[in-house]
Protein backbone atom coordinates (compact mmCIF):
# COMPACT_ATOMS: atom_id res chain seq x y z
CA UNK A 1 0.00 0.00 0.00
CA UNK A 2 0.87 3.68 -0.60
CA UNK A 3 1.52 5.88 1.77
CA UNK A 4 1.66 9.34 2.72
CA UNK A 5 3.64 11.62 5.68
CA UNK A 6 4.08 14.77 4.64
CA UNK A 7 2.28 18.02 3.57
CA UNK A 8 4.02 21.03 1.89
CA UNK A 9 2.61 24.66 2.00
CA UNK A 10 0.41 25.28 -1.04
CA UNK A 11 0.74 21.42 -2.31
CA UNK A 12 -2.57 19.13 -2.22
CA UNK A 13 -2.51 16.26 0.33
CA UNK A 14 -3.77 13.25 -1.11
CA UNK A 15 -5.46 10.71 0.89
CA UNK A 16 -4.10 8.80 3.81
CA UNK A 17 -3.78 5.97 0.70
CA UNK A 18 -0.71 8.25 -1.38
CA UNK A 19 3.25 8.21 -0.15
CA UNK A 20 5.45 9.91 1.43
CA UNK A 21 6.11 13.25 -0.28
CA UNK A 22 3.52 12.38 -2.71
CA UNK A 23 2.34 16.13 -3.69
CA UNK A 24 1.39 17.60 -6.42
CA UNK A 25 1.34 21.59 -7.45
CA UNK A 26 -2.23 23.05 -7.31
CA UNK A 27 -3.34 26.33 -8.48
CA UNK A 28 0.02 27.04 -10.55
CA UNK A 29 1.29 25.92 -13.97
CA UNK A 30 3.17 22.71 -14.59
CA UNK A 31 6.81 23.62 -15.76
CA UNK A 32 7.46 23.11 -19.05
CA UNK A 33 10.86 25.10 -19.63
CA UNK A 34 14.48 24.82 -17.62
CA UNK A 35 14.20 28.56 -16.26
CA UNK A 36 10.32 27.90 -15.07
CA UNK A 37 12.44 24.62 -12.45
CA UNK A 38 15.47 27.07 -11.89
CA UNK A 39 13.45 28.71 -10.17
CA UNK A 40 12.58 26.26 -7.36
CA UNK A 41 16.11 26.23 -6.67
CA UNK A 42 15.43 29.83 -5.42
CA UNK A 43 12.43 28.73 -2.90
CA UNK A 44 12.87 29.09 0.55
CA UNK A 45 12.10 26.43 1.79
CA UNK A 46 15.64 25.26 0.39
CA UNK A 47 17.26 26.97 3.13
CA UNK A 48 14.74 28.64 5.48
CA UNK A 49 14.42 25.65 7.78
CA UNK A 50 17.77 23.75 8.51
CA UNK A 51 16.63 21.76 11.28
CA UNK A 52 14.59 24.76 13.38
CA UNK A 53 11.59 23.92 15.07
CA UNK A 54 8.40 26.66 15.09
CA UNK A 55 10.04 29.67 17.17
CA UNK A 56 13.45 29.15 15.15
CA UNK A 57 15.43 27.32 18.15
CA UNK A 58 17.23 23.57 17.45
CA UNK A 59 16.79 20.95 20.16
CA UNK A 60 19.88 19.37 18.70
CA UNK A 61 21.91 22.55 20.02
CA UNK A 62 20.60 21.02 23.75
CA UNK A 63 21.99 17.67 22.99
CA UNK A 64 25.54 19.37 22.64
CA UNK A 65 27.71 21.55 24.92
CA UNK A 66 27.34 24.76 23.83
CA UNK A 67 24.16 25.30 26.14
CA UNK A 68 22.96 25.23 29.68
CA UNK A 69 19.31 25.61 31.76
CA UNK A 70 19.46 27.56 34.87
CA UNK A 71 16.92 25.82 38.05
CA UNK A 72 14.51 28.08 37.63
CA UNK A 73 14.11 28.18 33.83
CA UNK A 74 14.02 23.91 33.82
CA UNK A 75 11.09 24.08 36.84
CA UNK A 76 9.18 26.66 34.55
CA UNK A 77 9.34 25.50 31.47
CA UNK A 78 9.00 21.29 31.52
CA UNK A 79 5.35 21.25 30.84
CA UNK A 80 3.22 19.02 28.02
CA UNK A 81 1.88 22.42 26.72
CA UNK A 82 5.26 23.82 26.03
CA UNK A 83 5.35 24.36 22.27
CA UNK A 84 9.34 23.93 22.72
CA UNK A 85 9.66 21.65 25.00
CA UNK A 86 11.82 19.31 22.94
CA UNK A 87 14.41 21.44 23.85
CA UNK A 88 14.18 20.69 27.58
CA UNK A 89 13.88 16.76 26.99
CA UNK A 90 17.09 16.77 24.57
CA UNK A 91 19.08 18.76 27.21
CA UNK A 92 17.89 15.94 29.91
CA UNK A 93 18.46 12.91 27.27
CA UNK A 94 14.79 11.84 27.77
CA UNK A 95 14.22 10.33 24.50
CA UNK A 96 11.77 10.73 22.36
CA UNK A 97 12.50 14.39 23.09
CA UNK A 98 9.24 15.50 20.80
CA UNK A 99 5.85 14.05 20.97
CA UNK A 100 6.25 10.85 18.55
CA UNK A 101 2.63 11.55 17.66
CA UNK A 102 2.82 14.79 15.88
CA UNK A 103 4.67 15.64 12.42
CA UNK A 104 8.22 16.34 12.52
CA UNK A 105 9.37 19.58 11.84
CA UNK A 106 12.92 18.84 11.51
CA UNK A 107 11.57 16.10 8.91
CA UNK A 108 8.87 17.98 7.21
CA UNK A 109 10.21 21.37 7.19
CA UNK A 110 13.94 20.90 7.50
CA UNK A 111 14.70 17.86 5.43
CA UNK A 112 11.51 16.64 2.28
CA UNK A 113 10.15 20.10 1.40
CA UNK A 114 13.57 20.85 0.35
CA UNK A 115 14.04 17.50 -1.40
CA UNK A 116 10.63 17.98 -3.25
CA UNK A 117 11.88 21.04 -4.77
CA UNK A 118 15.25 19.15 -5.51
CA UNK A 119 13.54 16.02 -7.00
CA UNK A 120 11.21 17.99 -9.14
CA UNK A 121 13.61 20.01 -10.70
CA UNK A 122 15.83 17.03 -11.47
CA UNK A 123 12.75 15.28 -12.86
CA UNK A 124 11.01 17.68 -14.98
CA UNK A 125 14.21 19.28 -16.15
CA UNK A 126 15.22 15.42 -17.32
CA UNK A 127 11.80 15.20 -19.00
CA UNK A 128 11.55 18.11 -20.85
CA UNK A 129 12.10 16.80 -24.78
CA UNK A 130 13.40 20.61 -25.64
CA UNK A 131 16.30 22.21 -23.99
CA UNK A 132 19.32 23.60 -24.01
CA UNK A 133 21.54 21.11 -22.61
CA UNK A 134 24.09 22.87 -21.16
CA UNK A 135 21.94 25.49 -19.16
CA UNK A 136 19.88 22.10 -17.92
CA UNK A 137 22.86 20.05 -16.89
CA UNK A 138 23.68 23.16 -14.88
CA UNK A 139 19.83 23.40 -12.83
CA UNK A 140 20.26 19.53 -12.68
CA UNK A 141 23.44 19.74 -10.96
CA UNK A 142 22.48 22.40 -8.25
CA UNK A 143 19.82 20.46 -7.38
CA UNK A 144 21.64 17.29 -6.79
CA UNK A 145 24.00 19.13 -4.68
CA UNK A 146 21.45 20.54 -2.38
CA UNK A 147 19.83 17.25 -2.13
CA UNK A 148 22.57 15.46 -1.14
CA UNK A 149 23.88 18.17 1.44
CA UNK A 150 20.57 17.64 2.96
CA UNK A 151 20.48 13.83 3.41
CA UNK A 152 23.96 13.71 4.41
CA UNK A 153 23.22 15.69 7.50
CA UNK A 154 19.75 14.16 7.81
CA UNK A 155 21.92 10.81 8.27
CA UNK A 156 24.06 12.05 10.60
CA UNK A 157 21.20 13.54 12.66
CA UNK A 158 18.38 10.98 12.08
CA UNK A 159 21.30 7.78 12.47
CA UNK A 160 24.05 6.66 13.98
CA UNK A 161 27.47 8.17 12.75
CA UNK A 162 29.02 6.89 9.90
CA UNK A 163 32.43 4.91 11.81
CA UNK A 164 35.53 4.50 9.35
CA UNK A 165 36.08 1.02 10.06
CA UNK A 166 32.67 0.10 10.81
CA UNK A 167 29.59 -1.58 8.98
CA UNK A 168 27.76 1.16 8.84
CA UNK A 169 24.47 -0.24 8.34
CA UNK A 170 21.81 1.19 10.83
CA UNK A 171 18.98 2.39 9.72
CA UNK A 172 19.17 6.44 9.19
CA UNK A 173 16.87 8.16 6.28
CA UNK A 174 15.14 7.71 3.07
CA UNK A 175 17.25 8.53 0.19
CA UNK A 176 14.17 10.19 -1.60
CA UNK A 177 15.29 10.35 -5.50
CA UNK A 178 11.67 10.79 -7.13
CA UNK A 179 8.68 13.85 -6.87
CA UNK A 180 6.33 11.54 -8.39
CA UNK A 181 3.11 10.94 -6.73
CA UNK A 182 3.33 7.41 -7.78
CA UNK A 183 6.24 6.45 -7.18
CA UNK A 184 6.91 4.11 -4.39
CA UNK A 185 8.48 5.23 -1.49
CA UNK A 186 12.15 4.25 -1.44
CA UNK A 187 13.05 1.80 1.63
CA UNK A 188 14.64 3.39 5.06
CA UNK A 189 18.22 3.98 4.11
CA UNK A 190 21.67 3.08 6.29
CA UNK A 191 24.37 5.69 6.79
CA UNK A 192 26.51 3.45 4.39
CA UNK A 193 23.97 3.93 1.63
CA UNK A 194 23.33 7.70 2.28
CA UNK A 195 26.74 8.36 2.24
CA UNK A 196 27.42 6.62 -1.36
CA UNK A 197 24.38 8.04 -2.88
CA UNK A 198 25.81 11.41 -1.16
CA UNK A 199 28.88 11.53 -2.67
CA UNK A 200 27.43 10.21 -6.15
CA UNK A 201 25.44 12.69 -6.13
CA UNK A 202 27.88 15.56 -5.08
CA UNK A 203 30.35 14.29 -7.64
CA UNK A 204 28.20 14.13 -10.61
CA UNK A 205 27.20 17.69 -9.80
CA UNK A 206 30.86 18.68 -9.89
CA UNK A 207 31.04 18.36 -13.52
CA UNK A 208 28.59 20.41 -14.58
CA UNK A 209 27.55 22.85 -11.74
CA UNK A 210 28.31 26.15 -12.84
CA UNK A 211 30.99 28.31 -10.96
CA UNK A 212 29.39 30.83 -9.59
CA UNK A 213 25.88 30.65 -8.52
CA UNK A 214 23.22 33.43 -8.80
CA UNK A 215 23.04 33.70 -4.85
CA UNK A 216 24.37 32.43 -2.05
CA UNK A 217 21.47 29.91 -1.08
CA UNK A 218 22.46 28.57 -4.55
CA UNK A 219 25.35 25.53 -4.95
CA UNK A 220 28.32 26.72 -6.57
CA UNK A 221 31.41 24.63 -7.76
CA UNK A 222 32.57 26.30 -4.83
CA UNK A 223 30.38 24.90 -2.58
CA UNK A 224 29.84 21.79 -3.93
CA UNK A 225 33.70 21.25 -3.80
CA UNK A 226 33.07 22.30 0.03
CA UNK A 227 30.76 19.87 0.93
CA UNK A 228 32.46 17.20 -0.89
CA UNK A 229 35.56 17.81 1.51
CA UNK A 230 32.67 17.91 4.96
CA UNK A 231 31.32 14.40 3.82
CA UNK A 232 34.88 13.08 3.86
CA UNK A 233 34.93 14.78 7.08
CA UNK A 234 32.23 12.81 8.56
CA UNK A 235 33.30 9.30 7.24
CA UNK A 236 37.00 10.03 8.70
CA UNK A 237 38.25 9.98 5.13
CA UNK A 238 41.30 12.62 5.81
CA UNK A 239 43.02 12.27 2.89
CA UNK A 240 40.01 13.32 0.33
CA UNK A 241 39.02 15.72 2.90
CA UNK A 242 42.26 17.75 2.18
CA UNK A 243 42.14 17.05 -1.61
CA UNK A 244 38.61 18.85 -1.64
CA UNK A 245 39.43 21.43 1.36
CA UNK A 246 42.83 22.45 -0.27
CA UNK A 247 40.94 22.71 -3.96
CA UNK A 248 38.33 24.56 -2.82
CA UNK A 249 40.12 27.17 -0.76
CA UNK A 250 42.46 27.75 -3.76
CA UNK A 251 39.63 28.05 -5.87
CA UNK A 252 37.93 30.35 -3.35
CA UNK A 253 41.58 32.89 -2.89
CA UNK A 254 41.68 32.25 -7.10
CA UNK A 255 38.02 33.84 -7.25
CA UNK A 256 38.04 36.67 -4.55
CA UNK A 257 41.86 37.35 -4.61
CA UNK A 258 42.67 37.69 -0.91
CA UNK A 259 41.19 36.81 2.64
CA UNK A 260 40.27 39.80 2.93
CA UNK A 261 37.63 39.72 0.63
CA UNK A 262 36.92 36.46 2.34
CA UNK A 263 36.71 37.76 6.26
CA UNK A 264 35.26 40.16 8.32
CA UNK A 265 38.33 41.61 10.44
CA UNK A 266 36.55 41.47 13.83
CA UNK A 267 38.88 44.72 15.36
CA UNK A 268 36.83 46.94 13.17
CA UNK A 269 33.57 45.96 14.60
CA UNK A 270 32.05 48.23 17.13
CA UNK A 271 28.50 49.01 18.58
CA UNK A 272 27.35 52.18 18.28
CA UNK A 273 24.50 54.47 20.74
CA UNK A 274 21.41 54.14 19.60
CA UNK A 275 19.64 55.59 22.01
CA UNK A 276 17.82 52.36 23.42
CA UNK A 277 18.61 52.06 27.27
CA UNK A 278 18.59 48.01 28.20
CA UNK A 279 17.61 46.62 31.06
CA UNK A 280 19.04 47.29 34.31
CA UNK A 281 22.23 45.71 35.09
CA UNK A 282 22.71 44.65 31.22
CA UNK A 283 25.33 45.82 28.40
CA UNK A 284 24.27 48.18 26.74
CA UNK A 285 25.91 46.32 23.70
CA UNK A 286 23.17 43.73 24.20
CA UNK A 287 20.35 46.57 22.39
CA UNK A 288 22.98 49.00 20.54
CA UNK A 289 23.96 48.42 16.71
CA UNK A 290 26.66 46.51 15.59
CA UNK A 291 28.82 48.59 12.99
CA UNK A 292 31.72 47.77 10.93
CA UNK A 293 34.42 49.64 9.43
CA UNK A 294 32.54 52.72 10.46
CA UNK A 295 30.28 51.99 7.66
CA UNK A 296 26.31 52.74 8.82
CA UNK A 297 25.52 50.12 6.18
CA UNK A 298 26.85 46.52 5.89
CA UNK A 299 26.69 43.04 4.80
CA UNK A 300 27.47 40.80 8.33
CA UNK A 301 23.81 40.07 8.59
CA UNK A 302 22.53 39.20 5.47
CA UNK A 303 22.64 35.94 4.00
CA UNK A 304 24.74 37.26 1.46
CA UNK A 305 27.40 37.94 3.91
CA UNK A 306 30.97 37.92 2.03
CA UNK A 307 31.78 35.33 4.49
CA UNK A 308 29.14 32.85 2.97
CA UNK A 309 29.90 30.40 0.55
CA UNK A 310 26.18 29.10 0.80
CA UNK A 311 23.59 30.36 3.24
CA UNK A 312 21.63 28.24 5.47
CA UNK A 313 19.10 30.01 7.96
CA UNK A 314 20.57 29.40 11.53
CA UNK A 315 19.09 29.45 14.72
CA UNK A 316 18.23 31.73 17.00
CA UNK A 317 19.05 31.29 20.66
CA UNK A 318 16.10 31.29 23.23
CA UNK A 319 16.12 33.72 25.73
CA UNK A 320 15.88 31.41 28.89
CA UNK A 321 18.84 28.76 27.19
CA UNK A 322 22.11 30.60 28.49
CA UNK A 323 25.59 30.20 26.79
CA UNK A 324 27.46 27.00 28.78
CA UNK A 325 30.50 27.95 30.55
CA UNK A 326 32.57 25.45 29.16
CA UNK A 327 31.74 27.29 25.70
CA UNK A 328 32.46 30.50 27.43
CA UNK A 329 35.45 29.90 28.74
CA UNK A 330 36.57 29.17 24.99
CA UNK A 331 36.57 32.98 24.65
CA UNK A 332 39.97 34.80 25.90
CA UNK A 333 41.38 37.81 26.40
CA UNK A 334 42.23 39.20 23.26
CA UNK A 335 39.81 37.42 21.30
CA UNK A 336 37.66 40.09 19.70
CA UNK A 337 34.20 37.97 19.67
CA UNK A 338 34.54 38.57 23.96
CA UNK A 339 34.72 42.18 23.26
CA UNK A 340 31.81 41.97 20.71
CA UNK A 341 29.77 39.38 21.60
CA UNK A 342 30.02 37.85 25.12
CA UNK A 343 27.54 40.19 27.22
CA UNK A 344 25.82 40.11 30.73
CA UNK A 345 22.01 40.57 29.77
CA UNK A 346 18.73 40.38 31.71
CA UNK A 347 18.15 36.57 32.51
CA UNK A 348 14.89 34.76 33.59
CA UNK A 349 12.53 36.06 36.17
CA UNK A 350 9.27 34.15 36.83
CA UNK A 351 6.68 36.81 38.69
CA UNK A 352 5.21 33.77 40.91
CA UNK A 353 9.03 33.43 42.14
CA UNK A 354 12.46 32.92 41.15
CA UNK A 355 14.86 35.39 39.30
CA UNK A 356 17.91 34.73 37.65
CA UNK A 357 19.37 37.81 37.86
CA UNK A 358 21.87 39.35 35.42
CA UNK A 359 23.81 36.48 33.28
CA UNK A 360 26.31 36.20 31.01
CA UNK A 361 25.54 35.19 26.91
CA UNK A 362 27.19 34.68 23.82
CA UNK A 363 25.67 37.22 21.42
CA UNK A 364 27.13 36.71 17.95
CA UNK A 365 24.49 34.70 16.67
CA UNK A 366 22.10 37.23 17.50
CA UNK A 367 24.29 40.55 16.53
CA UNK A 368 25.01 38.61 12.86
CA UNK A 369 21.65 38.05 12.27
CA UNK A 370 20.83 36.42 9.05
CA UNK A 371 24.06 36.54 8.00
CA UNK A 372 25.23 33.60 10.28
CA UNK A 373 24.96 30.19 8.16
CA UNK A 374 24.60 26.83 8.66
CA UNK A 375 25.74 26.29 4.77
CA UNK A 376 29.32 26.71 4.70
CA UNK A 377 31.65 30.19 4.96
CA UNK A 378 35.20 30.99 4.16
CA UNK A 379 36.27 30.73 7.85
CA UNK A 380 34.93 26.87 7.94
CA UNK A 381 36.36 25.88 4.78
CA UNK A 382 39.98 27.41 5.69
CA UNK A 383 39.58 25.65 8.95
CA UNK A 384 38.62 22.32 7.64
CA UNK A 385 41.84 22.47 5.15
CA UNK A 386 43.60 23.01 8.89
CA UNK A 387 42.03 20.14 10.47
CA UNK A 388 42.18 17.92 7.03
CA UNK A 389 46.52 19.13 6.70
CA UNK A 390 46.57 18.46 11.15
CA UNK A 391 44.89 14.97 10.60
CA UNK A 392 47.74 14.19 7.69
CA UNK A 393 50.32 15.26 9.86
CA UNK A 394 51.58 18.56 8.03
CA UNK A 395 51.54 20.25 11.35
CA UNK A 396 52.74 23.73 9.62
CA UNK A 397 50.27 23.93 7.01
CA UNK A 398 47.35 23.37 9.37
CA UNK A 399 48.96 26.21 12.16
CA UNK A 400 49.38 28.37 9.21
CA UNK A 401 45.57 28.22 8.21
CA UNK A 402 44.76 28.97 11.95
CA UNK A 403 46.49 31.79 12.28
CA UNK A 404 45.18 32.86 8.87
CA UNK A 405 41.99 32.68 10.23
CA UNK A 406 42.87 34.25 14.09
CA UNK A 407 44.21 37.00 12.58
CA UNK A 408 40.58 38.03 11.46
CA UNK A 409 39.14 37.08 14.81
CA UNK A 410 42.47 38.17 17.97
CA UNK A 411 43.81 41.39 18.17
CA UNK A 412 47.43 41.70 16.91
CA UNK A 413 49.00 40.99 19.88
CA UNK A 414 47.65 37.53 20.87
CA UNK A 415 46.22 36.34 17.09
CA UNK A 416 49.72 34.33 16.25
CA UNK A 417 50.37 31.17 17.61
CA UNK A 418 53.32 29.31 17.26
CA UNK A 419 55.05 26.12 18.20
CA UNK A 420 52.10 23.83 18.35
CA UNK A 421 51.96 20.14 16.92
CA UNK A 422 50.03 16.95 17.12
CA UNK A 423 47.08 16.83 19.76
CA UNK A 424 47.31 20.16 21.08
CA UNK A 425 47.45 22.05 18.05
CA UNK A 426 44.56 19.84 16.61
CA UNK A 427 42.83 20.92 19.65
CA UNK A 428 43.34 24.29 18.73
CA UNK A 429 41.77 24.18 15.10
CA UNK A 430 38.62 22.55 16.61
CA UNK A 431 38.13 24.88 19.81
CA UNK A 432 38.21 27.67 16.81
CA UNK A 433 35.88 25.86 14.54
CA UNK A 434 33.60 25.32 17.47
CA UNK A 435 33.91 29.26 18.12
CA UNK A 436 33.31 30.24 14.81
CA UNK A 437 30.38 28.13 13.90
CA UNK A 438 26.71 29.19 14.95
CA UNK A 439 26.41 28.15 18.32
CA UNK A 440 22.71 27.44 18.68
CA UNK A 441 23.01 25.22 15.60
CA UNK A 442 22.74 21.40 14.63
CA UNK A 443 26.30 21.80 13.92
CA UNK A 444 28.09 21.20 16.93
CA UNK A 445 25.95 18.15 17.94
CA UNK A 446 27.22 16.49 14.72
CA UNK A 447 30.85 17.55 15.72
CA UNK A 448 30.07 15.65 18.82
CA UNK A 449 28.82 12.74 17.36
CA UNK A 450 31.86 12.30 14.89
CA UNK A 451 34.00 12.38 17.60
CA UNK A 452 32.92 9.67 19.54
CA UNK A 453 33.34 8.04 16.10
CA UNK A 454 37.21 8.19 15.03
CA UNK A 455 38.54 10.42 17.93
CA UNK A 456 37.91 8.26 20.80
CA UNK A 457 40.87 9.05 23.93
CA UNK A 458 41.54 12.35 22.23
CA UNK A 459 41.04 15.83 24.50
CA UNK A 460 38.43 16.93 22.40
CA UNK A 461 36.27 14.03 21.97
CA UNK A 462 33.13 13.13 24.56
CA UNK A 463 32.22 9.55 24.54
CA UNK A 464 29.49 10.80 27.70
CA UNK A 465 27.67 14.25 27.66
CA UNK A 466 26.70 15.47 30.93
CA UNK A 467 24.19 18.69 31.59
CA UNK A 468 24.10 20.44 34.60
CA UNK A 469 21.33 22.79 36.47
CA UNK A 470 22.74 26.17 37.08
CA UNK A 471 21.66 27.92 40.38
CA UNK A 472 21.73 31.30 39.34
CA UNK A 473 21.23 33.97 42.44
CA UNK A 474 20.31 37.72 41.48
CA UNK A 475 22.62 40.03 43.17
CA UNK A 476 22.65 44.07 43.83
CA UNK A 477 25.40 46.48 44.32
CA UNK A 478 24.64 48.88 47.71
CA UNK A 479 22.68 51.13 45.61
CA UNK A 480 20.40 48.44 45.11
CA UNK A 481 21.41 48.51 41.04
CA UNK A 482 21.52 44.59 39.76
CA UNK A 483 25.14 43.41 39.05
CA UNK A 484 25.92 39.98 37.52
CA UNK A 485 24.52 37.14 39.47
CA UNK A 486 26.39 34.45 41.14
CA UNK A 487 26.29 30.87 39.93
CA UNK A 488 26.70 27.17 41.61
CA UNK A 489 26.46 23.89 40.51
CA UNK A 490 22.12 22.57 41.60
CA UNK A 491 23.42 19.37 41.95
CA UNK A 492 21.12 17.80 39.29
CA UNK A 493 22.91 16.70 36.20
CA UNK A 494 21.64 14.32 33.31
CA UNK A 495 24.09 12.46 30.83
CA UNK A 496 24.08 10.38 27.85
CA UNK A 497 25.77 8.42 25.85
CA UNK A 498 27.13 10.15 22.57
CA UNK A 499 27.27 6.82 20.69
CA UNK A 500 24.17 5.84 21.34
CA UNK A 501 20.52 6.16 20.12
CA UNK A 502 20.09 9.31 22.19
CA UNK A 503 22.03 10.86 20.21
CA UNK A 504 19.71 9.85 16.85
CA UNK A 505 16.46 11.85 16.79
CA UNK A 506 13.57 9.89 16.42
CA UNK A 507 11.43 9.43 13.45
CA UNK A 508 7.93 10.34 14.25
CA UNK A 509 5.16 7.94 14.03
CA UNK A 510 3.24 9.92 12.08
CA UNK A 511 6.17 8.91 9.30
CA UNK A 512 6.46 5.42 10.97
CA UNK A 513 2.70 4.38 10.74
CA UNK A 514 2.44 5.01 6.72
CA UNK A 515 5.91 3.14 6.11
CA UNK A 516 5.63 -0.26 8.01
CA UNK A 517 7.82 -1.75 5.40
CA UNK A 518 10.92 0.17 7.19
CA UNK A 519 10.61 -2.36 10.22
CA UNK A 520 10.87 0.72 12.58
CA UNK A 521 8.61 -0.03 15.91
CA UNK A 522 6.39 2.84 16.90
CA UNK A 523 6.61 4.51 20.57
CA UNK A 524 4.09 3.15 22.44
CA UNK A 525 3.87 5.18 25.23
CA UNK A 526 2.52 8.01 26.96
CA UNK A 527 4.56 11.72 26.01
CA UNK A 528 4.69 13.50 28.79
CA UNK A 529 7.87 15.25 29.76
CA UNK A 530 9.43 14.58 33.08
Amino acid sequence: MKKILYILLGLLVLASCGKFLDVKPVGKLIPTKVEEFERLLNNSDNYNWDYMDNNLGCALALLGDNFEYSVNVFDSELDVGNPNVDRLMAYKFNRPYTDPYLPDYYWDWGIYRASYNYNNIIEGVEGLDEKDEDYAAQVIAQALAGRALSYLNAAFIYGPSYKPNGANDGKAIPYRTSASVTADNPMISTTQEVFDRAEADLLAALENIPTIASGPTRHSKLSTKTALAYLYMLKGDFVKMLTYADNAWNDALAAKGSTDNMFYDYNLFEYVDNGIEPSPGADNETVWDLRYNNSPIGDFDKSYNKENILFRRAPTIDNRTYSSRELIDLFVDGDQRKRLFLLWRKGYANPFGGDDGIVKQYYKSQKMGNGTTTGFSYPELLLMRAEAYARNGQDANALADLNTVRSYRFDAATATLSGLSGDDLMKEILDERRRELPSPSYKRFIDIKRFAAYDVGKPWAKTTMVHELITYTAQVDGDGNPIPSTTAPSGTTFSGEVDSELFQWMISNTILEKNPDWGIPLFTGTYIPN
